[in-house]
């Protein structure tokens, strides 16, 4: 009574079936026993086959003499993409055969696999949608509800619901008397799964429920921290629309996870610019914190900036957040000891007088002024650190402090005027030749001085000032001898110094970086950019 469309299905030939559907032939015709084509191919595990026979619209729901439908082959034969297949196409999940052995049973949907999950779990998880009343039937099969755990850490159905976004569900296992307040091996609740969602829908009936103590028994909201880690991540999210509910909650604005961060730093951290700027324009008490700091120092001024919010660092400082200065002060106050230093030996005041934070080093030199004069492992002083990265803010502070010594030198030799040369910062050459006391004449440990470098130099402002001060005879020497020299010496000239510079390579922390004879290596950076200022530390 098979038809030959049916014996194709049977032996996996999707050639053959195809033939006969371009010559007409009715696909979903059963055989003697009820079962399709379709069913067959299910039964057998003919993915390609499946997909084409639903193609063509063949009955994803048609019942064999038994009860059974496509779905529950695939389930019975524990294919389970296959399954998933099904019910993505409108296979019903409500089936029960003439046994009344349903789909949950059928497929031993409870045990779990290597990794700990059941089919259920990723029946559900792989489907678009959950059909709740499917899912209804299927739980009348299990009278206890603990017994429905989808995996090892205590995932239950509500939780997945939760995730999905699916009220419906969760209405259902409500009215069912389900707990939906428990709690996964790793912490989720369902409040905190349903805030991660890219819907809304199922956070805001959980938070509703929570609003009513007899809405449910276990209460829903045992205590406030879930619904402040829902906060958090609706923080970085972005999820705005959420805030109003769960501060009518009476979330704590200012609630720190595990590491000490707040929503509002989180979001900064997540750049939810429209969320920070949110919570920062909040009227409501308690207002949020701005100055609160994680376990690592840092606060939500820090990752706004860091992450370029131009728009909440306006909001934080017009809000009184304290800056590194003012916390800075704080430790001084507090006594804490401003000559630790890292693994380089760098004090905090190396460090501020590096990164060019004028205020800072004013802070630190007037609570001890030996500070200015400290060395760090490479032998440079802070005002040495500042001339190297062209800092002149910063000098003119050590100076006043009397912490600037024009011709100090670090373990190199290198002096203070040569490190400014470098830096190209005029303003501080000038300052240092101004003392009258530089020596430009001086060399380092590597034979290179201030004549050396200001022939490498190709700034105009810098020129000027250089001859300003007496040494246009050094240099037209040397431009002259450059001029002298043939293509073939600079072109051998330039190897040179570019295999020199790659032998040297580069320091990349807070410390003296190599110094280089390769001005033709500079030469060509400098031609292909428009100013010094778009060269990085590296380059």
């Amino acid at each position: 009574s098979r038809t030959l469309a049916l014996v194709a299905a049977l032996n996996g030939k999707l050639n053959v079936i195809k033939v006969l559907y371009d010559n007409g032939a009715n696909l979903d015709i059963p055989d003697e026993d009820g079962d399709t084509p379709l069913f067959c191919a299910a039964q057998n595990g003919f993915s390609e086959i499946i997909r084409f026979l639903v193609s063509k619209n063949c009955d994803v729901n048609h019942r064999n003499k038994t009860g059974r439908t496509p779905i529950s082959a695939a389930i019975g034969s524990r294919n389970f993409e296959i399954a998933r297949y099904f019910y993505d196409h409108g296979a019903r999940l409500t089936v029960v055969d003439m046994e009344k052995i349903s789909l949950l049973l059928l497929a031993d949907f409870l045990l779990k696999d290597e990794n700990g999950n059941s089919s259920l779990y990723y029946f559900l998880d792989g489907s678009e949608s959950l059909d709740h009343s499917a899912i209804s039937e299927l739980l009348l099969d299990v009278d206890e509800q603990n017994l429905i755990d989808l995996n090892s850490q205590g995932f239950g159905l509500c939780h997945m619901a939760a995730k999905k976004d699916s009220v419906k569900l969760l209405r259902e296992l409500r009215d069912r008397g389900w707990d939906l307040s428990k709690t996964t091996a790793s912490g989720e609740t369902c409040i905190t799964l349903a805030a991660k969602t890219s819907g809304s829908k199922a956070l805001k009936f959980l938070l509703e429920l929570s609003r009513n103590k007899d809405a449910m028994e276990p209460e829903l909201s045992k205590s406030k921290q879930e619904q402040e880690k829902a906060f958090r991540i609706c923080a970085e999210l972005g999820k705005i629309e959420l805030t109003d509910e769960l501060f009518s909650r009476g979330v704590n604005v200012n609630a720190t996870d595990e590491e000490g961060n707040t929503a509002l730093m989180i979001a900064c951290q997540h750049k939810q610019n429209d969320f920070a700027l949110s919570l920062l324009s909040r009227e409501s008490i308690p207002r949020v914190d701005v100055d609160v700091k994680n376990q690592n120092g840092f606060s939500a001024l820090h990752f706004a900036s860091k992450n370029q919010l131009t728009d909440c660092v306006e909001k934080l400082l017009s809000l009184g957040a304290k800056t590194d200065s003012e916390m800075l002060q704080f430790l001084i106050d507090k006594e804490i000891p401003a000559n630790g230093r890292d693994e380089k030996g760098n004090t905090a005041c190396m460090i501020a007088s590096y990164q060019g934070h004028q205020k800072s080093v004013k802070l630190l030199l007037e609570h001890d002024r030996s500070l200015g004069k400290e060395r760090n492992a490479d032998g440079s002083t802070p005002a040495l650190l500042a001339a190297m990265k062209g800092k002149h803010e910063v000098l003119q502070v050590l100076a006043e402090n009397d912490c600037l010594e024009a011709n100090d030198v670090d373990n190199d030799g290198s002096t203070i005027l040569m490190m400014a040369i470098q830096s190209g910062s005029v303003p501080t050459v000038r300052m240092l030749l101004e003392t009258g006391d530089c020596n430009t004449t001086a060399v380092n440990n590597n034979g290179i001085g201030v004549q050396t470098l200001a022939t490498q130099c190709r700034d105009e402002a810098m020129l000027e000032l250089l001859r300003q001060f007496g040494i246009e005879g050094q240099l037209a020497e040397a431009e002259a001898t450059e001029a002298q020299q043939t293509p073939e010496e600079q072109e051998s000239e330039e190897d040179t110094d570019q295999q020199q510079e790659e032998l040297e390579g580069l320091d990349c922390g807070v410390g003296k970086p190599k110094r280089h004879k390769a001005r033709f290596a500079v030469d060509r950076i400098l031609k292909d950019t428009t100013t010094n200022d778009q060269l990085t530390d590296e380059e």
